[in-house]
């Protein structure tokens, strides 16, 4: 996960994990995740309560523009090499995604325990990418030089 050229010359904030620790973490997350919305989507099927319906299909409408801003962080972070609009990104997937969570809690106990760690990844990736743009102001100072351009 981008553990050669640009990203190996990056100075990177305490606590970051080797690159061999992503794959399994995001696996779990997803798979968590798919358990959560499967909860979530299983409730709106069954329920015969409009207010509860409707407070699912907004959890399920939450999942989705979450997942299609988390698909956006990659490659603005690794192949735009631009971790400062990555970290705009995952702010706005943290917000999104804390509402996600607080629907799927409101529908379903167990699917909104089931996403609390992946809030808690989100988190954790947030402090990685702001420890990276702050300790890196030269790699923004030349990605501004080259939008300018």
């Amino acid at each position: 996960m981008g553990e050669g050229g640009w990203y190996a010359t990056l100075r990177k904030p305490p606590y970051n994990p080797p690159g061999w620790v992503f794959p399994p973490v995001w696996a779990a997350l997803y798979m968590s995740m798919g358990y959560a919305s499967h909860l979530v989507a299983r409730v709106a099927m069954e329920t015969l309560y409009q207010p509860t319906f409707l407070l699912a299909r907004g959890a399920l409408g939450l999942y989705v523009m979450q997942l299609a801003v988390n698909l956006g962080w990659m490659p603005l972070f690794f192949r735009a090499r631009r971790p400062v609009a990555a970290l705009v990104n995952i702010g706005g997937l943290a917000g999104l995604l804390a509402g996600m969570t607080w629907l799927f809690w409101e529908v379903s106990v167990e699917a909104g325990s089931w996403v609390m760690p992946y809030l808690c990844w989100i988190g954790f990736a947030a402090y990685l990418n702001y420890g990276i743009v702050m300790l890196n102001p030269g790699d923004r100072a030349a990605k501004s030089k080259e939008s300018s351009k």
